[in-house]
């Protein structure tokens, strides 16, 4: 193979392997480090249980919230949509409501000029009868 024209292969003569090795503890990639070094395997391995369970279990109670939060915003829709329906119930109501009161206002203006007209016909021929039995 040809020699690697990059910078880590160029300086002290390191492997490949060892330059990334470096650069994943420089970086602290979430990478398992493949080397033939056991006893610095065990280390990292060591080390990332703890932030990876850490991890695992932050995961896990957002995928509880999750789950609490949609079942809510479920509840929530259904809640919505009844309530969406009682009110177009009670605007119906109230439309006929409306309807109904008008009507009634309506009737009873009739009623009241036709008693009026009554009332003044009567004082008329009352007046009207008063006038003749006086002659």
């Amino acid at each position: 193979m040809e020699r690697d024209s990059k910078p880590c292969a160029l300086n002290n003569g390191a492997t490949y392997q060892q330059w990334l090795v470096e650069r994943v503890k420089k970086v602290k990639l979430p990478f398992k480090l493949i080397s033939s070094n056991p006893i610095r395997e065990e280390l990292v391995a060591k080390e990332e249980p703890k932030k990876l369970t850490q991890l695992k279990r932050e995961v896990e109670k957002l995928k509880c919230k999750k789950i609490g939060l949609n079942n809510n915003l479920y509840d929530l829709h259904h809640i919505y949509a009844s309530l969406k329906i009682d009110h177009e119930g009670v605007v119906k109501k109230q439309k006929e409501e409306r309807k109904y009161t008008l009507w009634l206002k309506q009737d009873l203006v009739a009623t009241n000029v036709e008693l009026s007209m009554r009332a003044s016909g009567r004082s008329y021929i009352m007046a009207f009868k008063g006038i003749s039995k006086k002659h």
